[in-house]
């Protein structure tokens, strides 16, 4: 597999927002990128990264 063809899928909690997750994509090369685009003025606390996977489409895999 081609690491420019692949994304990472993963899934987000956030301690004020229990019980809810976030299932999301990126194709950046770090989830940290993707979760302190997150982390805005609307987000009272950072979002927590229960789990991330680089895989191969993403887009389907999400």
């Amino acid at each position: 597999m081609d690491s420019s063809e692949q994304g990472i899928v993963y899934v987000l909690t956030n301690p004020v927002m229990p019980g809810l997750v976030k299932i999301g994509k990126t194709s950046r090369d770090e989830v940290q990128t993707r979760l302190n685009e997150l982390y805005s003025t609307g987000v009272p606390v950072p979002f927590d990264c229960a789990s991330a996977a680089r895989v191969e489409d993403e887009s389907k895999v999400e």
